[in-house]
């Protein structure tokens, strides 16, 4: 149980270090649209 337990943090971790990068790179995006 304990592992389990551990690899879903791991995944809840480095999913939403994914999203906040997606989120970044749009981010990026927009501002050189609006220049």
């Amino acid at each position: 149980m304990a592992n389990t337990n551990i690899d879903d943090k791991n995944i809840y971790h480095k999913i939403n270090i994914l999203k906040k990068e997606q989120k970044e790179k749009e981010d990026k995006k927009r501002k050189k649209d609006e220049v």
